[in-house]
């Protein structure tokens, strides 16, 4: 998804699950966590976007019981 926004640009939720071939309510879904996490922006208009192009990740592991 995120690189699917990130190659096509802006895209309402309805284009983006045409675009993966997936229900619209999962992906909704899917962009209300990425937005909430702040991996999708929303322009003034509703459009989700990717406003950049590397994500560096860490994680933090729990020892073993």
């Amino acid at each position: 998804m995120l690189d699917v926004l990130k190659r096509r640009g802006e895209q309402n939720i309805n284009q983006l699950a045409q675009l993966l071939g997936r229900d619209y309510k999962n992906v909704h879904t899917d962009i209300q966590t990425l937005h909430e996490l702040g991996l999708v922006q929303k322009d003034k208009n509703g459009l989700v976007f990717v406003p950049w192009d590397e994500i560096e990740t860490h994680f933090k592991l729990g020892l073993a019981a």
